[in-house]
């Protein structure tokens, strides 16, 4: 497995990971900024990365904006949404992660709002289920959720928001789209990373590779009360 190439960056060879283009971007809709200036790009990283989550929540769940997330309408083109127009967009300022979605639903999310009468949260990845992006959103710092509960690892699964494209070589592109962490791994690999979408019992310890890819955001721990 190869980590984050220097070159073959995901957002385009701007030498930016996609949430450093979100966050400039994000300021830019408030104020007036030359052109951007940034450092070395540094792998984004999970806080508490092998955290175990629930499979489901509780439908007296709710749901809002973290307090360091910033909102922003969104006047230019979205980086990932395909919406046209009425977009706004979501920037952590401690998880180096982002996301998308309409204008309406953000505003939504400005207040706790319980998960059983949310719609889908985006048009990109394949976050149908909306109580998996929403886990997926929580596990990235972008929303915080009530009544979390403490469970017990049981199975891994990857997260709704992994992309997965063809490179060279036999390698495939691994994308985490809630951050940007790019990965290059094997077609054995690949294949292992596309075969969980629906979770798997874990059968053995956590391995260094498989830690690996629930570092970047690839895969997430899940589990029962």
């Amino acid at each position: 497995m190869r980590h984050d190439p220097v070159r073959t960056n995901f957002l385009e060879n701007t030498g930016a990971y996609s949430w450093q283009a979100a966050a400039w971007l994000s300021e830019d809709e408030l104020t007036t900024r030359g052109p951007a200036e940034l450092e070395r790009p540094v792998p984004p990283t999970l806080h508490d990365a092998a955290a175990v989550w629930p499979s489901q929540v509780s439908a007296l769940s709710t749901v809002w904006w973290a307090d360091t997330t910033r909102v922003t309408a969104v006047t230019r083109t979205p980086l990932l949404s395909r919406r046209g127009s009425a977009v706004a967009r979501a920037v952590s300022t401690i998880t180096q992660s982002f996301v998308e979605m309409p204008v309406g639903l953000a505003e939504l999310l400005g207040a706790p709002t319980p998960v059983q009468e949310l719609p889908r949260l985006t048009d990109y990845g394949h976050a149908t289920d909306v109580v998996d992006a929403v886990i997926a959103l929580v596990r990235h710092g972008l929303l915080e959720m009530s009544q979390r509960v403490e469970v017990t690892l049981r199975e891994v699964r990857q997260e709704p928001f992994v992309e997965l494209t063809p490179g060279t070589a036999g390698e495939v592109l691994v994308t985490n789209l809630l951050n940007g962490r790019f990965l290059r791994v094997d077609a054995a690999t690949a294949d292992l990373i596309d075969s969980l979408r629906r979770p798997a019992p874990m059968s053995g310890p956590l391995t260094r590779p498989l830690l690996a890819l629930v570092e970047a955001g690839v895969f997430r721990l899940t589990g029962e009360p």
